[in-house]
């Protein structure tokens, strides 16, 4: 397969493809709140929106065509876009109307140490923020490959307080998730690629998998199409 292949057309090949082989699409919230939808083949679509928030677009337009379901994962403190920016709010508020999900994508721990605060409390914050405009139960760790600090293992040692307290459900690297769910994602391997294995691989197998994109890589026509 070619390089710089991540289109609207493949994306929506492979959602076709595994309509096809039989499988159930879910939110994270879902999954993790209805044990009873947890039963035969299970796809869980998760946009982690890094930059270029807009063309989660993208996504959106096919998952709507194909009537199915995802869990974007937004961030509040980054530099790459603002959240709660107009046409980047009326894109997520669209996308929760529809029956998706909207979580926090938090490296809260990079950011509490680059502003000198509490960890906990800057997740907090985060969530709190996202709140005003949408229902946040869940948490998808953040990590830039060029960041030292990992909010992953502080997350999960101080899981059940963050939980507790925030009024969380769940967060998105649970075992009860990620052993039960292949982990599929794009990255660079050395190129933009697949880093372990591809989607189609795991519907042919009947496997359950956890689809994660990140919208910046992906493209209607053409890489550097805005």
């Amino acid at each position: 397969m070619p390089y710089n292949f991540f289109s609207a057309e493949y994306y929506e090949s492979i959602l076709v493809k595994a309509l096809d082989q039989g499988y159930t699409f879910l939110t994270m919230r879902d999954y993790f709140r209805n044990p009873a939808l947890q039963v035969g083949k299970l796809a869980i679509l998760r946009h982690d929106i890094d930059a270029k928030p807009l063309r989660t677009n993208i996504f959106f337009g096919v998952e709507q065509k194909l009537g199915v379901v995802s869990s974007n994962f937004l961030l509040v403190h980054d530099i790459n876009y603002n959240p709660f920016a107009i046409n980047v709010l009326k894109l997520f508020m669209a996308i929760e109307a529809s029956g998706s999900e909207i979580g926090l994508h938090s490296n809260y721990l990079e950011t509490a140490q680059i502003l000198n605060v509490d960890p906990v409390e800057l997740l907090g914050s985060e969530v709190r923020a996202l709140r005003n405009h949408f229902d946040i139960t869940g948490v998808a760790c953040h990590r830039n490959i060029d960041f030292m600090a990992n909010s992953l293992p502080h997350l999960v040692e101080n899981w059940s307080c963050v939980r507790e307290r925030f009024q969380l459900e769940y967060q998105a690297y649970d075992d009860r998730l990620m052993g039960n769910f292949e982990f599929v994602n794009e990255g660079l391997n050395p190129h933009l690629s697949w880093r372990n294995r591809s989607p189609e691989e795991a519907i042919c197998e009947g496997k359950n998998f956890c689809f994660s994109t990140h919208p910046h890589w992906w493209h209607r026509r053409y890489a550097f199409e805005d």
